[in-house]
């Protein structure tokens, strides 16, 4: 289950331009899993890479195990992007706005039954001003909204960045997504 990622986009690509993605593991450290990402042009240069964070979950009972070992073995690392991996929990802003709830539809799930994670980046990118160009993104995920749950937003965009906090009621969240218009 993906726990974070942070994504780094160094250009937009242009309609039509024929891209590469790439993906490898290069770790794994107790009940986690480190991957990387890029999208490179038929140069091989870079359009945009990312660093994610996930946790090996026993599908039984929904709770975080160690991988086991015979899992570690069926994967050949490579060596971690060059990138500057900010840390996998994001801190929360103070002053943050609410906004009204998002109820969670059919649309949002996966196949897992539970709100896909590139959806609460979209509802997330719906705080941003309309002039708003991300250059780079965090996403942090505490826990899984499902079909007819609601999310309560919280935002607060700030000189050149954003942060949307989408939580319950009770005001725990589900995700923390920052931008950035400028990568750090």
């Amino acid at each position: 289950m993906l726990s974070s990622w942070q994504v780094k986009i160094r250009r937009y690509p242009k309609l039509g331009e024929q891209l590469r993605a790439c993906t490898w593991p290069y770790d794994f450290k107790n009940f986690m899993g480190y991957r990387n990402f890029k999208i490179e042009d038929e140069t091989g240069g870079e359009i945009a890479c990312a660093n994610s964070v996930w946790v090996f979950i026993d599908i039984t009972n929904g709770r975080p195990v160690r991988v086991p070992e015979e899992i570690k073995e069926k994967y050949s690392f490579e060596e971690p992007y060059d990138m500057e991996c900010l840390g996998r929990k994001i801190r929360t802003e103070e002053g943050m706005e609410p906004k009204e709830p998002v109820r969670i539809g059919r649309f949002h799930i996966d196949t897992n039954r539970h709100v896909n994670n590139g959806k609460y980046v979209m509802i997330a990118e719906e705080y941003l001003p309309e002039s708003f160009k991300v250059k780079e993104l965090r996403a942090e995920y505490k826990k899984a909204a499902v079909l007819s749950d609601f999310l309560y937003p919280r935002v607060k965009v700030m000189d050149r960045s954003a942060m949307v906090v989408l939580a319950d009621a009770d005001e725990k969240p589900y995700a923390v997504i920052e931008f950035r218009e400028d990568a750090i």
